[in-house]
């Protein structure tokens, strides 16, 4: 569906990548409001995640 669509658009255009670096940088701690905004949507459609994209991009974060 359209959903799964979006979300390998997101991967290929390197977004994954991009959520993770920003989580990873110590140059700036992130605000509880931005961790919201960056990790909520994922959870919302997370059935849609592969374990393998899960435990490379998420599981480090949390």
């Amino acid at each position: 569906g359209w959903l799964i669509d979006f979300i390998n658009r997101f991967g290929d255009l390197g977004g994954f990548d991009k959520i993770l670096t920003r989580f990873l940088s110590s140059d700036t701690k992130l605000a509880i409001s931005v961790v919201v905004a960056l990790l909520k949507p994922w959870g919302l459609c997370y059935e849609y995640l592969t374990q393998a994209m899960v435990k490379k991009y998420f599981a480090q974060i949390i």
